[in-house]
């Protein structure tokens, strides 16, 4: 049986994106308008590390799955996919698991254990310790917005060149990159968990509302 002792620091002392003791400033430019909340965005990656308590012999395992790949001349772990959940897996000599691809955290968890198992099988004296998510990448639609705005009104928080890529990059809400496309997609990138996405989800809303394109 595989030894679990999961850490939930990265799911219960998360980040405190907008802290009960401080308040978003809008700078004086921005037209005071009713705040649009239907921004909500959906979860499609989550990233999660893991230790499996030993070394593991990297050729062995390419050598007895047939589900991996491993080139150490281009990259020092193997990868390993499952399907249910659809995930991906690269493990390092060290007997570090890092687990890609899943949909929620619990499906990222479940993947871990699946990952952990299927290296354990094969005589590793494997345990899963330290299970940690590290991001959630999350998106969804909000309504078009005027990006030449956004980055007049918060010219510190964002990285805007049209010239170069479409979309706004704002970093605005603290541990929160937001990728703002001209249509109000926006990608949330850094969130450690659903709390948080919600938390920056608001704060987006409030941003990102003045600037709705009529």
């Amino acid at each position: 049986m595989i030894c679990l002792e999961q850490n939930n620091t990265a799911e219960h002392n998360t980040l405190d994106v907008l802290p009960s003791n401080s308040t978003f400033s809008i700078p004086p430019s921005v037209p005071e308008i009713p705040v649009d909340l239907t921004f909500k965005p959906q979860i499609h990656n989550v990233l999660s590390t893991a230790r499996l308590g030993c070394k593991l012999d990297l050729n062995f395992i390419a050598r007895n799955k047939w589900n991996c790949e491993y080139n150490p001349k281009t990259f020092p772990a193997i990868t390993i996919r499952i399907r249910k959940p659809r995930s991906t897996a690269r493990l390092f000599r060290n007997g570090t698991l890092v687990c890609a691809g899943a949909k929620s955290i619990d499906e990222s968890h479940r993947a871990a254990r699946k990952f952990a198992r299927i290296v354990q099988k094969l005589n590793f004296p494997v345990r899963l310790l330290n299970f940690q998510i590290k991001n959630i990448l999350s998106c969804g639609k909000f309504f078009p917005v005027h990006l030449a705005d956004v980055r007049q009104a918060y010219n510190k928080e964002c990285s805007y060149h049209p010239e170069l890529f479409p979309s706004l990059f704002f970093r605005g809400v603290p541990g929160i990159t937001a990728t703002i496309s001209p249509n109000g997609y926006v990608i949330l990138n850094g969130p450690r968990s659903t709390e948080e996405i919600h938390k920056a989800s608001e704060a987006i809303s409030l941003i990102l509302s003045p600037f709705r394109k009529q």
